[in-house]
């Protein structure tokens, strides 16, 4: 569920605002925003501190051998040394990367010093370099001051002396800077310069501790810096605007009698937007990583569809998947990685959810007999359900499963219009949702259309145009024309659904190439036998990454385009992030 919030306004008096503030971080409650823009030279100096301290640890993580640590006296110093080195290893990257370029185009024709040609270019002799295509070279019948360097595929590679500079008509190559020679010693200076900076941020990571330490105290500066900018100024007041949960209203109150702050709480109106906090039982809360992962959030004022977004998308993950062998090694793997983590305080949420999958996977595949593949295991698996072996009958599954998670979507929106009229235009698409149902069935599976699908249109049809001529008459010709559009779009949504057997199957399919492949190798004989567990392996492995990938795609999309759009959820949420002491829950 959606935390309610309430707006509020803490009133202060200026000589006052950096003590009242300082026990507004330490509550940890009130989610602010700014009144004014927060603008100030301290302001732009802290943000630089916190950007180059992040920087800084972030390079220096990648040292994770040093184990001693030390504190750093002179921070800022050791900041600035790491981002010199930085800088000057990024331009030695780039140099080389043109060095070597160049060493590469340049060793067909051997080497040379760029300055001898030039003096020699001063005294009268001139000597150019050419691409020559091989054929051309060797039919020349004048190769008198033209001597080839190199053969190199089709082209050769020639030098032209001459007392006069002359156009030839081939590809003329411009003389480099430098000759190869010079080129090979410059990469050669520029690579010991790099490692050499390498070792001296290394040296700096003794300090990576302590630094972090420095920045989480520099972040909370920031924030509080940033929240004394924003405030409202009025004479000899100053006044910080926000919302806190309804449930720590009453600590805020308490608060501002104590400390004789002016506090006005106000009902969240229209206008306002308020940012979200979720809040569900602990078994919802494992989808949480999905939402931080995709960067999604229901707004305030729309429905959170956690419990939804769980059920379906274990469910979706289970089909995709559809292999009881990569889920067991899913479950497998998570409780091996939960198991080293178990001494560090890390977030469990993930591990639930991976172990929800899985066994959702797990079941798919023992329903199935769907295990690493069909082929590889297929005389001692045997499907649970062996309905769920037929194209057509998995087909009729997923066309199911849509029209019902399209149909929870907007019995949800009737639940939140009722009593208004305009509740029973989504009863009207349930209709035309499972009418689109039933004629998928009929073109795509063949089953024969059901006497009643008709009424179910014309029911649908009715009550989504009593809602629209309900409506504004300016927008009813608008509306009659979506209203077509979402027949059809209902249709469509449904046999997307379809996506389900499709990723599947392809799964399975892949699968089964693999384990073709490797069995045709066998296990007699010792090299036959490692192809085979190699072609097995890998071939499997690489199944896994591509079932992740369509979980990605169409498990998440599922749930966030097609059932999100039928409930009219826009993902518009701002994170609820409380102004609080770091570390504070």
């Amino acid at each position: 569920m959606i935390v309610p919030m309430k707006k509020i306004f803490v009133v202060l008096q200026l000589k006052d605002k950096v003590g009242a503030l300082a026990e507004l971080q330490k509550m940890g409650v009130v989610h602010v925003e700014h009144v004014r823009t927060p603008e100030s030279r301290h302001l732009i100096e802290l943000n630089k501190d916190v950007q180059d301290m992040e920087r800084t640890i972030t390079v220096l993580s990648t040292f994770k051998d040093i184990k001693e640590q030390h504190k750093a006296e002179h921070w800022k110093s050791v900041i600035a040394k790491l981002i010199q080195y930085q800088d000057e290893s990024a331009q030695m990257e780039e140099e080389a990367v043109q060095l070597k370029t160049q060493i590469r185009n340049w060793e067909s024709w051997g080497e040379f010093e760029s300055n001898d040609i030039r003096e020699l270019a001063e005294k009268g002799v001139h000597i150019q370099f050419y691409e020559i295509p091989k054929n051309s070279f060797a039919k020349l019948e004048e190769k008198k001051n033209l001597y080839w360097c190199s053969v190199q595929g089709a082209t050769a590679y020639a030098l032209f002396v001459s007392n006069t500079k002359m156009k030839l008509p081939f590809k003329e190559i411009d003389l480099p800077q430098r000759g190869l020679r010079e080129m090979q010693l410059r990469l050669k200076t520029i690579e010991e310069q790099f490692k050499k900076n390498q070792e001296h941020i290394k040296g700096l990571a003794k300090y990576r501790d302590h630094l972090a330490v420095i920045l989480g105290t520099k972040r909370q500066e920031f924030e509080f810096s940033q929240v004394e900018a924003g405030l409202g100024l009025a004479e000899e007041l100053s006044y910080l605007k926000g919302y806190c949960p309804l449930e720590n209203c009453d600590m805020l109150t308490k608060a501002a009698r104590q400390y004789s702050w002016g506090l006005m709480v106000e009902n969240v109106s229209d206008e306002d937007r308020p940012p979200t906090l979720l809040r569900n039982p602990k078994w919802v809360e494992i989808i949480k990583p999905v939402f931080g992962l995709i960067n999604v959030l229901p707004g305030y004022k729309e429905a959170d569809i956690s419990p939804v977004f769980l059920i379906f998308f274990s469910i979706f993950f289970g089909i995709l998947i559809g292999d009881a062998g990569y889920g067991l090694i899913f479950l497998g793997l998570t409780a091996f990685v939960q198991m080293k983590l178990k001494n560090k305080n890390v977030d469990r949420a993930p591990f639930f959810l991976i172990y929800t999958l899985s066994t959702c996977a797990v079941l798919w595949g023992v329903l199935t007999g769907t295990f690493f593949g069909t082929v590889l295991l297929g005389r001692f698996v045997k499907p649970v359900i062996a309905w769920l072996t037929e194209a057509k009958n998995i087909e009729l599954l997923c066309f199911t499963i849509g029209a019902v998670h399209l149909s929870i979507a907007h019995f949800w929106r009737f639940s939140m219009k009722f009593p208004s009229i305009s509740a029973f235009a989504e009863i009207g698409s349930v209709c035309i949702i499972w009418g689109g149902y039933f004629v998928a069935n009929m073109m795509i599976i063949g089953i024969p259309l059901m006497w009643f699908v008709k009424y179910l249109f014309i029911t649908g049809a009715v009550l989504i145009l009593i809602d629209i001529f309900t409506q504004t008459k300016s927008t009813i010709f608008v509306n009659v024309i979506l209203f077509v559009f979402g027949i059809i779009n209902a249709f469509t949504d449904v046999v997307s659904y379809v996506r389900l057997f499709a990723v599947g199957l392809a799964g399975v399919a892949v699968a089964d190439a693999f384990n073709e492949m490797a069995l045709d190798f066998g296990f007699n004989g010792v090299v036959p036998s490692l192809i085979t567990v190699l072609i097995l392996v890998v071939g499997h492995l690489f199944n896994i990454v591509l079932s992740g990938f369509g979980i990605l795609v169409h498990g998440l999309r599922l749930n966030v385009l097609e059932f999100s759009g039928h409930l009219g959820l826009e993902w518009g949420g701002v994170k609820y992030a409380p102004f609080k002491l770091e570390g504070k829950l």
